[in-house]
């Protein structure tokens, strides 16, 4: 259990807002990090489900690097099952806040048809997107494709 930092009334874990006072609980950042505590070991014992749990809050709360790590972890299957499809769905919610790695993803998931049909000029556009954002690889790739 949790309790509200503004009122004290004891929360589920899970507890985003608290139903008395309205109160939110914690912060995308603050989230995002315990996600990575998890992911990594870092303090607690590695858990691929916690991991998941605290980048889901963060990322619900807008978290570009959380929705792009979620992304991840459907893209690879780590913790998650392995699904192209809710990969894509969340790199697209970070690549409309201009995350270049999200930006980067989605041209390779065109390019590649992981979670989509092949599309090229597709996957030429999310490159562009991410090399604006100094994205090196995407810029390696953008070279490649004009040949």
């Amino acid at each position: 259990m949790i309790y509200c930092r503004e009122c004290g009334k004891e929360l589920p874990d899970t507890a985003n807002f608290c139903s008395d006072c309205g109160a939110q609980q914690g912060d995308a950042e603050e989230w995002y990090r315990l996600g990575e505590k998890y992911d990594n070991g870092e303090d607690v014992p590695q858990d691929d489900d916690m991991a998941r749990q605290w980048y889901e809050r963060a990322a619900a709360l807008g978290h570009a690097d959380a929705q792009n790590t979620l992304g991840d972890m459907y893209y690879y299957g780590k913790g998650v099952p392995q699904d192209d499809d809710m990969a894509r769905q969340w790199y697209e919610k970070a690549a409309a806040q201009g995350h270049a790695e999200a930006l980067y993803n989605l041209g390779d998931m065109y390019l590649f048809g992981k979670g989509t049909p092949p599309n090229y000029d597709k996957a030429r556009q999310w490159y562009e997107k991410a090399a604006a954002q100094g994205h090196e690889e995407a810029r390696k790739n953008l070279c490649e494709m004009a040949r």
